[in-house]
């Protein structure tokens, strides 16, 4: 009852009318009594989903050091569920941009060094700072054989270039497949094909000895991007004959491969295979 019905109620009792009327008076003011006590509360506003938090990415800035606190440059650094990959600068650093706030999972490896693996939780909208130390890896004394004379048909000079391109050092310290000169010669390849049977975390997909043959992850179903004497080629098995190959690297993760035939993950790579010709 609003502020005039009051006030009339409120004159006709003071007039004194008739006992019915002013009965009827006093009930008006009772019923304007109880409608002012029972005032609906405001409610208050509901937000939308614009007013919600946004979550900002993470950042994080890292350097990369030896034993004795020197920078290591050109180190791998792969980081996420993605395994995204970058190498450090000449300076020992890395940074990440982007990075979803939570838990991320980091490995840094650098050849000659023992790799490490750590995890971070990042918060929301900040720069993460992180140095992380790399221990040399223990040196191993590989076997030399010595022979008196050299076969009949060799060629020092092609030993020493194959020598060079660092084959055996890697054998000798990364976890990847490798198949020595000595078994290319028992096998007698017609294709690079040939030479993929029976190697662990590979598989052939496509007509061996075609340009259609290409070679993906057993585990991660991802393609390995083929390499020739150091040098990317095209998806195929016809890009060196098997009388020609002499030696072949297999790295069938990210985790395995050499900095130096590192694929790019964003082209659909995670691994890589390393042909060397005679």
């Amino acid at each position: 009852m609003g502020t005039k019905d009051l006030l009339s109620s409120w004159i006709c009792c003071r007039h004194g009318y008739s006992r019915a009327f002013l009965a009827g008076c006093v009930l008006a003011l009772a019923l304007a009594s109880s409608t002012g006590a029972q005032q609906t509360p405001a409610r208050a506003p509901t937000p939308t989903p614009s007013d919600q938090p946004i979550q900002r990415p993470s950042s994080v800035r890292g350097l990369v050091r030896d034993s004795a606190d020197t920078p290591i440059p050109f180190a791998t650094v792969v980081w996420g569920e993605a395994r995204q990959v970058i190498t450090t600068t000449d300076s020992g650093e890395f940074s990440l941009t982007d990075i979803p706030a939570g838990k991320t999972r980091f490995t840094i490896r650098r050849l000659g060094y023992v790799p490490v693996d750590f995890d971070l939780i990042l918060k929301p909208g900040t720069i993460k700072p992180v140095v992380v130390h790399l221990l040399p890896t223990p040196p191993s004394l590989t076997t030399v054989d010595v022979e008196a004379s050299r076969a009949m048909g060799t060629d020092p000079y092609r030993d020493d270039r194959f020598r060079a391109t660092g084959f055996f050092d890697r054998k000798a310290h990364l976890s990847g497949y490798f198949i020595s000169p000595d078994e290319v010669e028992r096998r007698r390849p017609t294709s690079v094909s040939d030479l993929m049977y029976g190697v662990p975390g590979v598989t052939l997909i496509g007509r061996p000895h075609t340009s259609s043959a290409r070679y993906v992850s057993s585990s991660d179903h991802c393609r390995l991007q083929v390499y020739l004497d150091g040098h990317p080629v095209p998806d195929g098995d016809e890009f060196v004959a098997g009388s020609d190959i002499k030696a072949v690297e297999v790295y069938s993760s990210l985790l395995r491969a050499s900095d130096r035939f590192l694929p790019s993950p964003q082209k659909g790579y995670c691994g890589s295979i390393v042909v060397w010709t005679k």
